[in-house]
């Protein structure tokens, strides 16, 4: 039995079934987040988002990118890109976005 449970777990992981349990449990207080700030009204753009814990939003040119708290690793930083009508426009070498879902893109900073 405890094999199958650890291949089932592994599998779960793999699949990234709880990252997309969570960004769809979020997406719609994220993207009210995102929209706050991409239309420059006054509320919170930092504080939870579902189970987000947003530090901050940047605004640019074409979307909002929201730096999540606790999303790193030694070599890299994750954010959440909302660009609701054009894909994010490349920033440099040390940024890498790969579409999620939707209006969303996930952004890897690199350490540097």
């Amino acid at each position: 039995m405890v094999p199958v449970i650890l291949i089932v777990t592994a599998l779960i992981g793999v699949l990234g079934i709880p990252e997309h349990l969570a960004f769809s449990a979020s997406k719609n207080e994220l993207a009210a987040m995102a929209k706050q700030s991409l239309y420059n009204q006054p509320q919170a753009t930092s504080g939870w988002a579902g189970v987000y814990n947003v530090d901050s939003c940047e605004h640019i040119a074409d979307g909002v990118i929201l730096h999540l708290s606790g999303a790193s690793s030694i070599s890299f930083k994750f954010s959440l890109g909302y660009f609701p009508d054009t894909p994010p426009k490349k920033r440099g070498e040390w940024l890498e976005t790969d579409h999620y879902h939707g209006p969303w893109y996930i952004m890897k900073y690199y350490a540097l």
